[in-house]
């Protein structure tokens, strides 16, 4: 099993992409949507904006020595492989 962290941004409507992204039945429209009825969430976990998505997520990677996956996963517009972690059990 393990735990996966998914890293993203909303710049706007931060409460509205996170009710959405907890929601099983919806159209799929990000590629959380694809993993999301897979597993449960058990933490949701928001941060200030000094740091863009792309060092959060290097900041958590580095901090739970955390496994990358799936290449491309939520970072399609950016230069980071993959924005999902894996910390297994």
């Amino acid at each position: 099993m393990g735990t996966y962290i998914y890293v993203g941004s909303a710049k706007r409507n931060i409460r509205s992409r996170v009710l959405r992204h907890i929601k099983r039945e919806k159209p799929f429209r990000w590629h959380f949507d694809y993993l999301r009825p897979q597993g449960d969430i058990w933490t949701v976990e928001t941060f200030d904006d000094r740091l863009d998505e792309c060092a959060r997520y290097q900041q958590l990677k580095n901090k739970y020595r955390a496994q990358e996956l799936v290449k491309g996963f939520g970072s399609s517009d950016c230069h980071c492989s993959t924005h999902l972690l894996y910390l297994p059990d």
